[in-house]
């Protein structure tokens, strides 16, 4: 059985019951334990927030979802936007950290409400607060950065002048939005390659193999490579994709 994104299971110990092999694909929430592919989340993650560092910013905010349990999902992606500032000696403010409640069943437009009550006022009352507000907002998944986009956008926040944006999946439909977004890319050819080999492993019951080419070129001509960090466990590389989104703070955009 493969499950696909997150679990969104409270009680771990559930899984347990199930007597077929499960394989957990990209999924963040997963219990450890079991075989998984999952995309190079920290250091995808710690790459896109070095190249909005690139651009001059230094107060980045980032912004996720919580998990069934209440905790913010994509840890290690938080893990790379940490590992980032820390690189840069930027230090960490634990306030520019947002983790919003989505009611899964209506993420749309729960999550729009959401970043109404707890983002928007960051950009619309920057002028006016005693501390210092983000120049850059990281979201953590395409999923939530389109209705983000979406508030921000029909509230007259300009993308990239008042608040750079970047975010992680590289959803196609994010290159078409009023502003292309710059995003981490998870190829989804490769991801579902590495999970056909994985499937087939555990069907001879064969450890992954510790490499696995792929068919993406990379920018050097060779081919990108998944990555075993543990006999059950693939790693999918991604790669930056540009997009209009981000600009040197208090400039216009390239």
């Amino acid at each position: 059985m493969v499950f696909v994104g997150p679990c969104l299971v409270r009680d771990e110990s559930r899984f347990a019951l199930i007597r077929t092999s499960l394989l957990f694909v990209v999924s963040d929430d997963a219990p450890t334990e079991y075989p998984s592919v999952s995309s190079d989340d920290f250091s995808g993650s710690k790459s896109m927030v070095n190249a909005i560092i690139e651009k001059g910013h230094r107060r980045i905010a980032v912004l996720t979802d919580n998990n069934a349990n209440g905790k913010p999902n994509y840890q290690q992606r938080l893990a790379g936007y940490r590992a980032s500032l820390s690189d840069h000696d930027i230090a960490f403010n634990p306030s520019f950290v947002h983790s919003l409640p989505v009611n899964f069943g209506d993420y749309l437009n729960s999550s729009e409400q959401l970043v109404k009550r707890h983002i928007l006022p960051l950009v619309q009352c920057r002028a006016s607060m005693l501390a210092p507000q983000p120049t850059a907002l990281f979201v953590l998944s395409d999923f939530l950065a389109l209705p983000t986009m979406r508030v921000l956008w029909n509230s007259d926040i300009r993308i990239p002048q008042e608040l750079s944006l970047a975010s992680y999946g590289g959803w196609v439909v994010t290159k078409f939005m009023p502003v292309s977004i710059q995003s981490w890319v998870q190829p989804v050819r490769d991801l579902l390659k590495a999970t056909i080999s994985a499937i087939s492993c555990l069907l001879h019951d064969e450890p992954f193999p510790k490499t696995l080419t792929l068919s993406r070129t990379c920018t050097d001509g060779g081919h990108a490579t998944a990555y075993a960090i543990s006999t059950r466990r693939l790693v999918v590389p991604g790669y930056l994709r540009a997009g209009q989104s981000l600009c040197t703070p208090g400039r216009q955009p390239d």
